[in-house]
């Protein structure tokens, strides 16, 4: 997959949204490319979570190890376990393929790595970070 596909995956999630070209490739760079079969795990519910996983083809199941909640169906242009990208994380869902799919990982050491390099990208995602955290607030009446 070419990294202006990445690019543009990258481009649609909230948290990268107001980057530009030359630093979506620098972001897509880091991510390493993994192909998953069917049914394959891709995380397990509770383990550590060393970043977070792009799904850039196919659909991949979270299955709640919580019985409340209901699975959900990831698309391609998903990103899953964001909170990891920068902080340790454990999540309460197992991830695996529902057929063959391709995920790009971004580890956390690596995208820390990049945002002490690029100080402005690490300032845009912070900038996208308090928004939607505001937009949140508001939704809730604070």
């Amino acid at each position: 997959m070419s990294i202006s596909i990445v690019n543009k995956l990258l481009s649609a999630l909230p948290v990268f949204s107001n980057l530009d070209y030359d630093e979506l490739r620098i972001l897509a760079f880091i991510g390493k490319r993994h192909e998953h079969k069917s049914n394959q795990p891709i995380y397990e519910a509770y383990s550590q979570s060393e970043g977070t996983i792009l799904l850039s083809a196919g659909r991949a199941i979270l299955h709640y190890k919580d019985s409340h909640r209901p699975d959900v169906v990831a698309r391609r242009g998903m990103l899953m376990n964001e909170l990891a990208l920068f902080m340790p994380k454990q999540f309460d869902y197992d991830i695996s393929g529902l057929e063959m799919i391709t995920t790009y990982h971004f580890g956390r050491e690596d995208f820390i790595r990049l945002i002490e390099e690029f100080p402005e990208i690490g300032k845009k995602i912070q900038y996208n970070i308090a928004q939607r955290l505001a937009t949140s607030l508001s939704a809730v009446g604070n």
